[in-house]
């Protein structure tokens, strides 16, 4: 059902107390227009589908065709069609090399009763696949009898059976892997964790002031690489772009996805994430494609999937505590000690209590937030979410956790990335792409700087890691960055664009001092940036002629051993452009570079910018990516 908000006294809305009370009166004044629409499996579109697959397959656009079997698997309603999406998927995977993932496809393909006359053709796939893998004899052989037996469905079995046979001499073994030792693990905080706040390290801290709100701030002096936050998503969901490569549950890029049973909207890479979704996507089953036409964004599709994943009784247990609490879970703290709860990434008041800035926003922006609610509360009460509970009040309640988040995500939610890499390939042409979005509990307290000094790094099963990537002194705020940087960006673009979206204008340093674009900041190399370890003042001799203290610094010596590091820097630099697979090689060089850089020079220059955004990707490409078979 879509609502029309038109008719509702945006001034009724800015006055109530809290968004459990907007949703209360615009449930009761709404006006319905038409029923909320679902979309059902499809053989007729997915044969479509695969036929478009099927030109792309004969352009050997493999990865691309790929993507159109998928949408033929995620429609098709019936066996027979399925198999055939299958099948064909399979001869992309064949192709491109990727023999397990090849005859997984042919397993399930068969399973779901792939024409018996033409079963032979996969049958021959498999009996190839296995020899590529190097298959012990028990596991080629168990294809090839069944391959000899569906023989008896076709003319000319024998000639078939030797032309096989001649094929099957001709296979190499697959080579069509990557040395995992290209890529880290993911980091661990072990025992090094924040007692209040876990899933940062000891060496943070949460401070809060009437100027900033609660940040991040350093509790002793870090080095630049340093670990300090570690952390796993409340709630996540897919990019609708990423629909038919990811999992719905796990976000991992797969080649053997599966589809939902009911609905042609998602797909899963395994039994276990399909039978592990079912317990909330029983409640978006159908609709998803519905409220993405509605015009309900990421933001709208995170906050249903946060609800969706917890029963309705769980938010009528925490209206209680809601209630109780006055609608304030964080009291204003000065630090961590001063806290009389942990503060957990699984913990939902933390997610609640995000800010919402609804005192920002303009009256319209609050009117289209609340029609979305509305439309997602609307797909709930259809699905079956309330069940016998079905009344108002919980409608109205549920409806304004919705609201809540559809004002805390867009300030508050993060991207979910992964590099995309193609073998042999720089790692300059490595592409960072977005995947999902996601809402961590810590990592929503960083402030954002156009000069940052950490940056975040995704790793497998969407946890988030936060390293430093400059020097920073204890008791200095450790910031991230929404999106607008000073080597990119002018001031003034910088500020419109956080003003527009976050409701302040930023006054960093970057913005304070009107940092230049990257191709304009001083070179140390020929300009001699020293810094002053006392007041961090351009120096060009042991005395500081602003603070007037003397330095013990050898400058021939510190300039000729930074050049000495920036020539291995250079090789560095020139090895991953070279190869991405040189990446991790050379994290330590590089790091060690950046860190002599931050003890001596002024920052910003085009060194030490050139070698933070090196880490960044070196970073990047050893954690969570996959690989480009184009």
């Amino acid at each position: 059902m879509c609502y029309k908000t038109n008719d509702l006294s945006c001034e009724m809305f800015k006055n109530c107390p809290s968004n459990y009370a907007r949703m209360r009166l615009a449930i009761e004044k709404k006006i319905s227009s038409k029923n909320s629409s679902q979309s059902f499996k499809d053989d007729g579109k997915s044969n479509n589908f695969r036929n478009c697959g099927n030109k792309k397959f004969s352009r050997k656009q493999f990865e691309d065709a790929i993507l159109d079997y998928n949408m033929a698997i995620r429609y098709a309603k019936t066996k027979e069609v399925l198999s055939m999406a299958l099948a064909n998927r399979s001869a992309c995977l064949f192709h491109m090399q990727l023999h397990e993932s090849c005859l997984r496809d042919i397993d399930m393909a068969l399973v779901e009763g792939y024409p018996k006359e033409l079963a032979f053709k996969l049958l021959q796939r498999a009996c190839k696949c296995c020899k590529a893998l190097g298959h012990k004899d028990a596991y080629f052989q168990a294809y090839f009898n069944k391959f000899k037996d569906h023989l008896k469905y076709i003319k000319d079995g024998e000639k078939v059976l030797g032309n096989l046979e001649k094929e099957l001499k001709e296979v190499t073994l697959s080579k069509n892997s990557i040395d995992e030792g290209f890529f880290s693990d993911i980091p661990s905080l072990n025992n090094n964790r924040n007692a209040k706040f876990p899933s940062l390290s000891k060496s943070v801290k949460v401070c809060y002031t009437e100027e900033y709100g609660r940040y991040i701030a350093a509790a002793t002096d870090l080095e630049c690489g340093e670990l300090i936050v570690v952390e796993k998503p409340y709630a996540k969901t897919l990019l609708t772009d990423c629909t038919s490569s990811h999992c719905d549950y796990c976000l991992q890029q797969s080649f053997n996805l599966i589809p939902c049973k009911d609905c042609p909207d998602v797909l899963f890479c395994s039994l276990e994430c399909q039978t592990n979704a079912q317990t909330y996507h029983k409640y978006l089953c159908t609709y998803l494609e519905y409220l993405r036409n509605a015009g309900v964004d990421r933001a709208g599709l995170l906050a249903a999937y946060l609800v969706s994943r917890k029963p309705l009784t769980y938010f009528i247990n925490f209206k209680v505590e809601y209630d109780d609490k006055k609608y304030n879970f964080l009291p204003t703290f000065s630090n961590d000690s001063d806290i009389d709860y942990v503060y957990e990434w699984n913990s939902y008041q933390n997610i609640f209590s995000l800010k919402t800035n609804e005192e920002n926003r303009s009256e319209q922006d609050l009117l289209d937030r609340i029609k979305n609610a509305l439309i997602i509360t609307d797909v709930f009460e259809k699905s079956g979410y309330f069940e016998s509970q079905l009344n108002n009040e919980n409608k109205s309640w549920i409806g304004g956790i919705i609201l809540t988040h559809l004002q805390n995500f867009p300030c508050n939610a993060h991207s979910i990335h992964e590099e995309i890499l193609t073998p042999g390939s720089s790692a300059i042409s490595t592409e960072l792409a977005e995947i999902g979005c996601g809402i961590y509990a810590t990592l929503s307290l960083f402030n954002h700087s156009c000069t940052p000094n950490v940056c975040r790094i995704n790793y497998g099963d969407d946890i988030c890691v936060v390293k430093t990537i400059r020097a920073v002194k204890a008791n200095e705020a450790l910031n991230g960055n929404y999106g607008a940087i000073f080597q990119v960006d002018l001031r003034k673009e910088r500020q419109k664009k956080l003003l527009d979206q976050y409701f302040f204008l930023c006054q960093c340093d970057a913005c304070k001092f009107d940092y230049p674009l990257f191709e304009n900041l001083p070179q140390f190399i020929s300009d001699q940036h020293f810094k002053c370890h006392h007041c961090g003042s351009n120096v060009e001799s042991n005395k500081c002629k602003s603070c007037c203290e003397f330095n013990s610094l050898d400058w021939f010596h510190t300039k000729k051993e930074l050049v000495g590091k920036h020539a291995l820097y250079t090789t560095a630099f020139n090895d991953i452009v070279e190869d991405w697979a040189n990446c991790k090689k050379n994290e330590k060089i590089v790091l060690s570079y950046l860190i002599s850089l931050e003890n001596i020079v002024i920052w910003p220059t085009i060194e030490a910018s050139s070698a933070q955004e090196s880490l960044k990707k070196i970073w990047s490409v050893s954690a969570r990516h996959r690989l480009n078979y184009r």
